[in-house]
C-alpha cells in the first residue's frame, strides 16, 4: 500500500506504527494520513539536516506522540489544524522528545484540537507585537467584543497568554475592569512549535 511506504519513509515511525494504523482504519482515515504524510515528507525535505538522531529521543514519548498527532490526524477536517500538527511533529523530529518535555508536546497536540481559527489568530497577534496589548484593541474581522474576550480567556486558561488589569473604571452601575494579554513562555513555545512554518 503507498501510504505505508509514505508513513516508513518518515524517520522513527517504522513498520510496527505502519502495521498498526493502516490494518484497521477506515479509508477517509487513512486518506487523511496519506495527505498528512506527503506534506510532511516535504515539510521534512527542507529540514533534513537538522533532525535529530532517533538516539536522541525517547523512544517510547516519541511513539506516543506519533500515536496522539496520529488519533488527531485522522479525525480532522481543518487544513490549518493538520499544518500545525505537521509543525509539532516535524519540530519535534528537530528538538527530540524526552521525557521531561512530553507532555508539553502533548499538551500542544490537545490545544491544537481544542482552539479555532480566531485563537491562532490572537496568538500570532501577540507574538507580531511582543508587548502587553489591552484586550479592547484586539479585532477579529468584525467579531463581537463579547466573543473575543471569551477566546481570550480561553487563551489565558489553557496558559498560553496571561492577563494582567491595566486599568479599573467606576460608574453609577458598576466598574469596568480593562485588562491587557500577553503571551506567555508556554504560549510562545505552542506558537514555534505548532504555528510557525
Amino acid at each position: 500500500m503507498a501510504i505505508e511506504a509514505l508513513v516508513q519513509a518518515v524517520p522513527y515511525v517504522g513498520s510496527s506504527i505502519a502495521t498498526l494504523y493502516f490494518g484497521r482504519k477506515s479509508k477517509q482515515q487513512i486518506e487523511r494520513l496519506k495527505d498528512f504524510y506527503h506534506k510532511l515528507n516535504n515539510d521534512i525535505e527542507d529540514v533534513k539536516s537538522s533532525i535529530s538522531s532517533v538516539s536522541e529521543h525517547s523512544e517510547d514519548e516519541l511513539i506516543n506522540l506519533i500515536d496522539e498527532i496520529h488519533e488527531r490526524i485522522e479525525t480532522e477536517r481543518i487544513d490549518n489544524k493538520k499544518r500545525y500538527y505537521r509543525n509539532l511533529y516535524k519540530n519535534s523530529l528537530i528538538h527530540p522528545v524526552k521525557k521531561d518535555n512530553f507532555n508539553e508536546r502533548k499538551y500542544f497536540a490537545d490545544i491544537i484540537s481544542r482552539l479555532s481559527e480566531p485563537h491562532f489568530k490572537i496568538i500570532s497577534m501577540l507574538i507580531d507585537t511582543r508587548v502587553k496589548t489591552p484586550v479592547s484593541e484586539i479585532e477579529l474581522n468584525g467579531a463581537k467584543d463579547s466573543l473575543i474576550k471569551g477566546f481570550v480567556q480561553q487563551l489565558e486558561n489553557y496558559g498560553l497568554i496571561s492577563l494582567e488589569v491595566e486599568n479599573i473604571q467606576g460608574f453609577p452601575s458598576g466598574i469596568q475592569i480593562n485588562r491587557q494579554a500577553i503571551i506567555t513562555e508556554l504560549g510562545q513555545s505552542f506558537h514555534y512549535f505548532c504555528l510557525k512554518d
